[in-house]
C-alpha cells in the first residue's frame, strides 16, 4: 500500500503563500498590508516539519496550518484575511464608516476575494491589465508592427519558433 501524497507547500507553509499573494496583488492594496505573523502557524522549520508529518499521518491536510494578514483597501478600511486548507476567507472587516457590508465565504485566491470586496482593487486591476497591453496593436510582429503580441510571447512556451 502506498503512502498518501506529500502535502503541498501551501498546506505546510500558508504564511509564505499569503505573503506572496499580498506581494503579487500590491497594485490594488495599500503598502501597509502585511501578514500577521504572531497569529499564523507554522513559523519555524520545526513547526513546518511537524505539520508535514501530521498531514502525512492523517492522510489529509492539518487544520492547524493557518496564515493571517491585515489588508488595507484602496478605498479605505481594512480586512483580516485567513488562509488555510479551505482557501482565503474574510475573517474581519473594518470600513471607514463603521459598516460591515463585505460578503462572507471562502475564495480560491486572494485576488478573487479582493474582487468581491474592493471596488478600488477592481479599478486598480483594470489599470494594471491596461498597462500590460500598452502598445499592443493586435497585429503580429511578422508584419513589422511595433508592440506585437508574437514578440511578447516568443519563448513563452519554451520554444523559439518564428
Amino acid at each position: 500500500m502506498s503512502s498518501p501524497p506529500a502535502p503541498s507547500n501551501l498546506l505546510i507553509d500558508p504564511l509564505a503563500e499569503l505573503t506572496s499573494a499580498i506581494r503579487s496583488n500590491s497594485f490594488g492594496i495599500l503598502p501597509t498590508s502585511t501578514p500577521i505573523i504572531e497569529r499564523s502557524f507554522p513559523i519555524t522549520p520545526e513547526d513546518k516539519e511537524a505539520i508535514k508529518s501530521e498531514s502525512m499521518s492523517l492522510g489529509k491536510p492539518s487544520s492547524r496550518a493557518v496564515a493571517r494578514a491585515r489588508v488595507e483597501l484602496l478605498e479605505g478600511g481594512s480586512v483580516e484575511i485567513v488562509l488555510d486548507q479551505r482557501g482565503y476567507t474574510l475573517e474581519q472587516a473594518t470600513s471607514l464608516d463603521g459598516s460591515n457590508t463585505h460578503p462572507t465565504g471562502t475564495y480560491e485566491s486572494l485576488d478573487t476575494l479582493l474582487i468581491a470586496i474592493s471596488p478600488g482593487y477592481v479599478q486598480a486591476m483594470g489599470a494594471e491589465v491596461g498597462k500590460r497591453f500598452e502598445g499592443y496593436t493586435g497585429r503580429d510582429q511578422v508584419k513589422g508592427e511595433e508592440g506585437g503580441m508574437k514578440e511578447a510571447l516568443q519563448g513563452f512556451h519554451g520554444d523559439e519558433r518564428d
